[in-house]
């Protein structure tokens, strides 16, 4: 069995996405599986979410010869393919798809692509920004429903959520296979050492509700009881973020730590007790074209969950999927509603504790990468 696995980005970008696949190149390696990774050069390509203290994991024979300009991608992608001749090309994202009409396969190579859902409402169609492509929504939604149809042996998609996207778009539904989760449970485990800390770690953007968070740990008054809230990320709201920690006068209580490498960033979690994240549907509209940008799944949530923290979360895209019973997620709107959940929460240890065990037995049982991983391989079978 050979595998070519086609990551754009890989750590030091940071996202769920970007775990995913640094975590899959870990397994390959560790299987003693024949493959081939081929991602960005991160030195030749400017993201939002790269992180430019972070050094690419180093683990294996990682080739950073893509750029993110098809054709060039297309002509080292295809050279690859003809000298290597796998039995199983597998796109970390969507991005790619438009060269799979290009593209020589031999009709025996399987071709898996995987999807995290915005991606698809989105029409993340290739590597460089939306705003740069010249097809419409309508136009690059269809464009990505007919290649799925017409070029791919599986989507893997991320959640129930995901899937629902997927099949609203009209891919046909015996191409897609949901398997969620991914999570190094020796990585991320529960400490003894618990502080009395909340946390929230991910993307400063606006979907993932940091504002709201800080909101809503300030209007709960819990830092009067030795509770501090700790923000582990960066992104455009960065600066908003800090103003508004400044302006309510909590810089003694909460924390940023201005992104963490890969590497580095499970020991914020085994930390914690709270893993409190409040994302929103963020209306997207492009001309007269609207979709929802939201949390499809998580990759923090199953971090949190296999950490031992009690979830505490809003209700959108797949994170009732992710947390199910060990943790709150709710649907209420207001920041004194969702104060006065949280403070219930944090002063019944009984209720805190019984969550903290349901979070890392779910996260073991259902998420660890080994258990997604071997998900693949069956495909194949």
């Amino acid at each position: 069995m050979k595998i070519l696995f086609i990551a754009p980005e890989l750590p030091p970008f940071i996202g769920g996405m970007e775990s995913h696949g640094i975590e899959f190149c870990n397994w390959l390696h560790m299987k003693k599986k024949k493959y081939i990774v081929l991602t960005l050069n991160p030195d030749e390509v400017e993201f939002e979410n790269l992180h430019k203290d972070g050094s690419l994991i180093e683990t294996h024979d990682i080739k950073k010869i893509l750029n993110g300009e098809i054709d060039h991608d297309l002509f080292e992608i295809q050279n690859i393919i003809f000298a290597f001749k796998p039995n199983l090309i597998f796109f970390n994202s969507i991005g790619y798809l438009e060269i799979l009409k290009t593209l020589e396969i031999s009709k025996k190579t399987k071709v898996f692509v995987r999807s995290g859902g915005n991606d698809l409402a989105g029409g993340w169609l290739g590597i460089l920004p939306v705003e740069k492509h010249s097809q419409s929504l309508e136009e690059r939604k269809k464009n990505i429903k007919e290649t799925v149809n017409r070029y791919i042996s599986y989507l893997v998609v991320n959640s129930e959520y995901s899937l629902s996207v997927a099949t609203m778009m009209g891919i046909d539904e015996r191409k897609i296979v949901k398997i969620v989760g991914g999570v190094d449970t020796k990585r991320f485990y529960p400490s003894q050492l618990k502080k009395k800390q909340m946390l929230f770690v991910g993307r400063f953007v606006k979907f993932k509700g940091v504002d709201k968070i800080v909101e809503v740990f300030y209007e709960s008054k819990l830092f009067m009881k030795g509770w501090n809230l700790l923000l582990v990320g960066f992104g455009p709201m960065s600066n908003k973020i800090k103003e508004k920690i400044l302006n309510l006068d909590m810089n003694e209580h909460i924390q940023i730590v201005d992104g963490v490498p890969y590497d580095k960033i499970h020991s914020y979690f085994n930390n914690s007790q709270i893993f409190l994240h409040l994302p929103i549907y963020q209306k997207k509209v492009e001309e007269n074209e609207i979709w929802y940008h939201t949390e499809t799944m998580g990759r923090a949530l199953c971090e949190a969950l296999a950490s031992g923290l009690a979830v505490f979360s809003h209700d959108v895209g797949g994170v009732s999927e992710v947390v199910d019973k060990a943790g709150i997620v709710t649907m209420i709107s207001s920041i004194r509603e969702y104060s006065e959940e949280l403070k219930r929460l944090a002063n019944d240890e009984n209720v805190l504790r019984k969550l903290q065990l349901l979070s890392r037995k779910r996260a073991v049982e259902k998420f660890d990468w080994e258990v997604v991983f071997r998900k693949y391989m069956e495909l194949l079978e």
